[in-house]
């Protein structure tokens, strides 16, 4: 893809989504397993959106489900319906965390899903859109708490 990979088409984002990112979370993480689903080879766009979005780990020390997320120069894009769904699990007796990992810093940020929601609600987070009409959240750089080791 030589645009931005936000600009692709949803078949051009499908084909490499996630895999650099969840491959920066497996190398920074331990005690970790493949909790969500990894690009099936059916359509997912009938499944409940909680199954959709069901996070990408869960690690056993800290005690969390992970949704990792990947970023370049442009803000994170999270989908409106993938914070439902979120919310949903983070209800679900375990925090769900944010894992966001950035090819242009070339290093992660993590925070609890209640930190992304205030950041959210609190800052600058307009609101944009995918070319197949998903309605996301772009949340500046600026706003994530960067790992400073």
């Amino acid at each position: 893809m030589n645009k931005p990979f936000h600009q692709g088409s949803y078949q051009e984002r499908y084909t490499q989504m996630g895999d650099e990112a969840e491959g920066h979370f497996e190398k920074n993480n331990s005690s970790w397993v493949r909790y969500g689903l990894n690009r099936p080879d059916f359509l997912v766009h009938k499944l409940p959106h909680h199954i959709r979005y069901t996070p990408d780990y869960l690690q056993g020390d800290p005690v969390r489900l992970v949704e990792v997320m990947g970023m370049g120069r442009t803000p994170l894009k999270i989908k409106l319906e993938k914070l439902a769904a979120l919310q949903w699990w983070d209800a679900s007796g375990i925090d769900v965390w944010l894992w966001i990992w950035s090819s242009t810093r070339e290093n992660f940020a993590e925070l609890k899903y209640s930190d992304m929601m205030n950041i959210i609600n609190k800052e600058d987070a307009p609101l944009g859109k995918f070319p197949e009409g998903k309605v996301f959240f772009n949340v500046s750089s600026k706003l994530l708490p960067w790992n400073d080791a």
